[in-house]
């Protein structure tokens, strides 16, 4: 009995190693089959009756181009289908998770900045989760629901309202305070902050399965913005007696403060954003009409310097469109989203955009200047745009790097490209008013000067100009 396992073992290695080693046939076996040769997939498939799957894919893998990755999912929502139907006694804990998962599913698409989740809270009392919204500067509270489960009633009060989450954190401050987590406190005290500025939302996120399997998730309403600031501010002299809440408040007063400024530069620079596309557009004309003139120069035919100009005043036009749409999406107009499609892309593309068309006008310019179309003191009029767009673009990119960096070393590289997105569109009202200053302080050089060359071609060509013309 044992012989033949052993022959059966020496056969099984044998035929492996002939499956692998096709070659070591010899000739006048080759020649006497009649075996047509089989494919890499064949092979595996033969290969399989003698070893483990797993063996016959390491063998034999799938070519490149028949490999086919999956389709990443936006966010990711596991399938509780088969403990579903396996544990009916644990449906109310998987209808949370369902609930939780989708919550979060929610807002990571929707570009909310999350403070309390389900992790590092302590307690399981309190608001589900807490969130920062950036585009509309308030604190959301959001209320996870998986399935059909209903709306609780705490004290009288509906989840789902501010009423009910006011309470709630009160409560995770006075009753669970020695139970709840660090972060737990903070977030609960920054709930009561908001709602004592008129700052806080709370809406409810259901996400719907079918046997356990997750659905999109979807908001049951529109959040609930009532004015609770009376009661808060009852809340904040109860709770702020003790001086350990009175540091829990600190601390998340400092941090609402800090996200309160960020949503302002936001704003402001959304301002700025509007009104920079529009000189923009001015100026894309401008830029077209030149590109026309030079077109219809006759000294500049064969020139190169006509389709710069051309490419300049589709810069222009990029550039303007790029940041108005930009600046549409973070002040979610025309239904534009500032995390996804085109206020997205628009976002992201200014930059390029911008360092692409400065560096145009500088080539342009110098060109120009080597034509002898322009004096030296116009060649560095123009020049100024790009350096100013250069000094403000690296600035922001150095600020925002270190602000990056000091928030944590990941943040570095997207701390810069945001800094040098904001100095890209703080540069350009800059640009404009150095370029007016510049046009206003040599006015009446230029006009003296345009009046020295009237005189002198009529004195060399005997003609009178039009501003004698015009005198007489």
């Amino acid at each position: 009995m044992r012989c033949r396992q052993i022959l059966g073992m020496i056969v099984l290695l044998l035929s492996v190693f002939v499956a692998v080693n096709p070659n070591v046939v010899s000739a006048r076996s080759a020649v006497l089959s009649l075996d047509i040769p089989l494919t890499p997939r064949e092979q595996a498939a033969r290969l399989s009756r003698l070893a483990s799957p797993d063996v016959a894919r390491k063998l034999y893998p799938s070519a490149v181009e028949t490999a086919k990755p999956p389709r990443p999912l936006p966010y990711y929502q596991r399938d509780y289908r088969l403990a579903w139907i396996n544990a009916p006694e644990h449906r109310t804990k998987l209808a949370e998770k369902i609930g939780e998962q989708g919550r979060a599913r929610y807002a990571a698409e929707h570009g909310l900045t999350k403070l309390l989740g389900s992790r590092n809270r302590g307690i399981r009392q309190g608001p589900d989760s807490v969130y920062w919204n950036s585009r509309s500067g308030r604190l959301l509270v959001l209320e996870s629901k998986g399935g059909t489960a209903r709306l609780k009633t705490h004290y009288g009060l509906q989840q789902g309202t501010n009423q009910s989450t006011l309470q709630s954190a009160k409560n995770v401050l006075t009753t669970y305070s020695k139970s709840a987590s660090r972060n737990m406190k903070v977030q609960a005290a920054r709930v009561i902050l908001a709602a004592k500025r008129g700052q806080l939302d709370t809406g409810v996120v259901r996400t719907p399965h079918v046997l356990g399997k997750p659905n999109a998730p979807e908001l049951v309403r529109p959040p609930d913005s009532t004015d609770v600031a009376r009661e808060a501010r009852r809340a904040i002299r109860e709770i702020e007696k003790s001086p350990e809440m009175r540091d829990i408040f600190r601390e998340a007063k400092r941090n609402h403060l800090q996200d309160r400024l960020k949503y302002r530069a936001t704003q402001g620079l959304t301002v700025i954003g509007f009104a920079s596309a529009l000189g923009l557009g001015w100026d894309a004309y401008q830029q077209s009409r030149a590109a026309w003139s030079m077109f219809d120069d006759p000294t500049l035919k064969g020139s190169v310097l006509p389709y710069m100009q051309t490419g300049m005043a589709f810069g222009r036009a990029a550039q303007a469109t790029t940041l108005g749409v930009g600046s549409a999406a973070q002040r979610e107009i025309l239904k534009l989203s500032a995390k996804r499609g085109a206020g997205w892309v628009a976002g992201r593309a200014f930059l390029p955009v911008a360092l692409g068309v400065e560096g145009l006008q500088l080539a342009t310019a110098y060109h120009e200047y080597g034509l002898g179309r322009i004096s030296q003191r116009e060649f560095y009029r123009r020049s100024a745009g790009p350096a100013i767009m250069a000094v403000f673009t690296v600035g922001g990119s150095t600020v925002g790097g270190i602000i990056g960096f000091q928030a944590g070393g990941a943040g570095a590289i997207p701390g810069a490209m945001a800094g040098a997105t904001i100095g890209a569109v703080a540069a350009i009202p800059i640009q404009f008013a150095t370029d007016y200053m510049v046009g206003w302080y040599y006015r009446e050089f230029d006009e003296q000067q345009r009046r020295v060359v009237n005189s002198a071609v009529e004195t060399f060509y005997g003609i009178e100009t039009h501003d004698q013309v015009v005198e007489h």
